[in-house]
């Protein structure tokens, strides 16, 4: 505000006695607006000590922050704790194909925890195409299934905002021999990764 200025009858209320919200808040005990000084800009402050000729009723530290509740505190740690959750959005489109490239419909697509439970799944469609949403970042696992066929297991690396593309090849079971192959490394054709 500048310039002289006396505190004739100092107030001994604090600003959270005061009725209302915000930078000026009333006194029921006299009856007048108190102004928080402190939260006006300086040329606030000058309009405010003409429009009230001088004989302005302020605080003058600057108002304090209201005292957040229980409950706005464990808001905030819970957000706090579960917003890496809420970036998890790794996504992946499969398409299931059989050995003579015809799509499998109807194959369930699972997501596996760590003790190769399914924690989320989806059937293929027609064409043989299934997409899984919001999954962790990072390394996932994977099973595809159908009746008929061998179950294929694989573990992609999913990054945030980008789509994986993968076919899978399921194939037929042979019945009588146990033959163990060694996994062939993924291939990409037309930007899908091939299992």
């Amino acid at each position: 505000m500048g310039g002289n200025f006396a505190i004739p009858n100092p107030c001994a209320k604090n600003w959270s006695d005061l009725e209302g919200e915000g930078r000026a808040r009333f006194c029921t005990t006299c009856k007048t607006h108190v102004h928080s000084i402190a939260d006006y800009s300086p040329t606030e402050q000058k309009k405010l000590w003409r429009d009230l000729n001088g004989h302005v009723c302020g605080f003058l530290g600057k108002s304090p922050e209201p005292p957040r509740s229980r409950r706005a505190i464990l808001s905030g740690a819970l957000l706090t704790a579960v917003s890496p959750l809420f970036a998890a959005s790794g996504r992946v489109k499969f398409r299931v194909i059989d050995p003579v490239g015809d799509p499998v419909p109807k194959a369930t697509i699972a997501v596996l925890d760590r003790e190769d439970n399914d924690v989320q799944s989806i059937e293929s469609d027609e064409s043989g195409e299934g997409v899984l949403t919001g999954l962790p970042l990072g390394d996932s696992r994977f099973v595809v299934t159908s009746p008929g066929f061998e179950k294929r297991h694989l573990t992609l690396t999913l990054h945030n905002g980008k789509e994986v593309k993968v076919e899978v090849h399921i194939r037929v079971p042979i019945i009588g021999t146990t033959v163990q192959l060694k996994p062939k490394p993924p291939r990409k054709r037309h930007g899908w990764l091939q299992y």
